[in-house]
């Protein structure tokens, strides 16, 4: 052994370079994996929230639960309904006694910025853009089962018939 001879503590710049980029490698797939889990995520609970506000109207509409301000006004139930305005849902009470009506808004739903949704078929005239639950029967203003899709980064789908079932929510 010479007197000049070093000991070697450490690792050189190429091993920590080396070490550096493959560690960064596996974290940009880490997180580029997520973001694509979370958009996917982002589909799929609007679908179910739409999903569920369906299954609240069908639900009351059977009980025939009639909203406090109908029943101040000694307005009769008609029915339930799921109103789709652009990507704005609204579940609303339907109250009527003719000539007055009174429509009760129960909850709110906007879809989310990167979310979209299509019916098919679409209902017939003159509620295209309304789903309606009747009162204290199965049923709905369907004539044909229609399909709820949900657009996104990935597509998501639900059917409900004319009799008022509601499928499960699942990928296109």
């Amino acid at each position: 052994m010479t007197i000049f001879q070093r000991q070697r503590h450490g690792f050189t710049l190429i091993e920590l370079l080396v070490t550096t980029s493959i560690a960064m490698l596996i974290a940009g797939a880490a997180i580029a994996g997520f973001v694509t889990f979370t958009d996917r995520q982002e589909v799929l609970n609007a679908a179910k929230e739409v999903q569920q506000m369906l299954r609240t109207a069908q639900a009351k509409a059977r009980i025939k639960d009639v909203p406090k301000s109908c029943s101040d006004q000694s307005l009769p139930l008609a029915r339930y309904q799921v109103v789709i305005d652009g990507t704005t849902l609204r579940l609303e009470a339907f109250c009527e006694s003719l000539p007055t009506t009174k429509t009760v808004i129960i909850q709110k739903y906007e879809l989310p910025d990167d979310v979209s949704m299509s019916l098919s078929p679409i209902p017939a005239a003159p509620y295209t853009d309304t789903i309606q639950f009747k009162t204290l029967e199965d049923g709905t203003n369907l004539t044909n089962p229609t399909t709820l899709t949900f657009h996104g980064a990935e597509n998501y789908l639900f059917t409900i018939s004319p009799r008022g079932s509601i499928s499960n929510v699942e990928p296109q």
